[in-house]
């Protein structure tokens, strides 16, 4: 999964997780330099308030990665952080909240820690990820003779 595409579907699957009249907006998407992280997300509570979070987006993201992921994020920022992925396995997910990191992945597997503005979301949907499978195209998905007898049916 492209990085962008990963991001903008963990914004939404935040964005889908945070309680009413709060949202979401991703600042930055491309580190300047290589030892940045990949971007900054905001989070606007209903007053007004918002938080800053610095995020990692990663293809895959294994327990051991979590140290050195924190390390790379506290280089950048004081916190609050941000982790992203396609999926966070259920030892991922507890090694990041041993550190103290959020994180988010498209499958729907959220926690959320902010103090200023205070809002705090915790969501497990997978503990096993299903690869995505490509959409069928309409040729493909409904013969013509299906879809005749279909129609006369009916």
């Amino acid at each position: 999964m492209k990085e962008a595409i990963l991001v903008r579907e963990a914004a939404r699957t935040l964005s889908n997780r945070l309680p009413p009249g709060w949202s979401e907006k991703i600042l930055a998407s491309k580190p300047t330099a290589k030892d940045r992280p990949d971007g900054t997300l905001e989070i606007t509570s209903p007053d007004g308030t918002t938080a800053r979070m610095v995020f990692e987006a990663k293809s895959r993201v294994f327990p051991r990665d979590v140290a050195e992921l924190k390390n790379r994020l506290e280089r950048y920022s004081s916190g609050p952080y941000l982790v992203v992925a396609p999926f966070l396995g259920p030892s991922t997910r507890r090694r990041l909240q041993e550190q103290n990191l959020n994180y988010v992945d498209t499958t729907g597997n959220v926690r959320l820690v902010v103090a200023r503005p205070g809002v705090y979301v915790a969501n497990c949907r997978a503990d096993r990820y299903a690869v995505p499978k490509p959409a069928a195209s309409c040729a493909h998905s409904v013969t013509f003779p299906r879809l005749f007898r279909f129609r006369i049916s009916r």
